[in-house]
């Protein structure tokens, strides 16, 4: 079996999504033909041929993202479409893309609500002068962080990680604020 680099299937889903963007269904189509080979590559292809379409799109390729980590169904069809569209989308969109990450992590399904977690950690390793923007980041995921779901709490927590690898003080606060509460 060959292996492609992400970083080449990246380079080739975003080049695809640029010269698609402006045929969006058509696209969508496209990537549901490419998803079904339910292979690890596809879906990052997939994820990355959506990044181009954003600007323009936004709630589409939120709702086609969710639809692939639901048919993915596993954590690291979740992981990479998360870090993809919706990291991405936090970084170039954060106001926008605010009330989608509240929403993930409201989900039943496990790996959309882990997704959330994946994004935030995406944003920490991609924006780290923002530390108000994190500190928002932390606000939506404390409510979850005593969460049972393993596969869930591991999104959550690399989220939390990542965070603290940039703004420790923030995620001290964080830590002191839950052992208070708890």
């Amino acid at each position: 079996e060959n292996k492609i680099a992400f970083s080449q299937l990246d380079k080739v889903g975003i080049s695809i999504g640029e010269d698609l963007k402006e045929y969006p269904d058509s696209l969508f189509k496209f990537l549901d033909h490419l998803t079904a080979a339910n292979a690890m590559g596809s879906y990052v292809m997939a994820a990355s041929t959506l990044v181009p379409l954003m600007d323009n799109n936004l709630d589409k390729v939120i709702a086609k993202a969710r639809e692939m980590i639901i048919q993915g169904n596993v954590w690291h069809v979740c992981d990479n479409i998360a870090e993809r569209v919706f990291g991405f989308a936090t970084v170039k969109y954060f106001n926008q893309t605010l009330p989608y990450l509240r929403e993930l992590l409201k989900e039943e399904n496990i790996w959309l609500k882990r997704s959330a977690g994946v994004a935030i950690h995406y944003f920490n390793k991609r924006v780290r002068d923002r530390e108000d923007l994190s500190a928002i980041l932390l606000g939506i995921m404390e409510p979850y962080v005593e969460i049972k779901e393993r596969d869930v709490l591991k999104g959550i927590g690399w989220g939390l990680k990542t965070t603290g690898k940039y703004h420790p003080e923030l995620v001290t606060e964080f830590i002191i604020r839950q052992l208070k509460a708890g």
